[in-house]
C-alpha cells in the first residue's frame, strides 16, 4: 500500500468514498462561504441551516449517493 510506503500507518487511514467526503466538507462551511449573489444584487446562501443536501457522484460507472442536514 503507498501510504505505507510514505509511513502513514495503517491505524491512521480511513477508506471514505467521494460523496461522503463532500458532505463531511460542506458540513463545515461557514454561512459567508455559502453566500452567492442573487437576483438584483441581493445576497442569498446556496443552503441554509436546517436544508437536506443529496451530493451525487455521477463519475465513473455507477452514481453514489450521499444526504446531509445543514445544522
Amino acid at each position: 500500500m503507498i501510504a505505507l510506503k510514505a509511513g502513514i500507518p495503517a491505524e491512521n487511514l480511513t477508506i471514505a468514498l467521494e460523496p461522503e467526503c463532500a458532505a463531511i466538507y460542506c458540513s463545515q462551511l461557514t454561512l459567508q462561504q455559502l453566500e452567492i449573489d442573487g437576483d438584483g444584487g441581493k445576497l442569498q446562501y446556496i443552503a441554509a441551516p436546517g436544508s437536506v443536501l443529496m451530493l451525487v457522484d455521477m463519475g465513473g460507472y455507477k452514481a453514489l449517493n450521499s444526504l446531509l442536514i445543514m445544522l
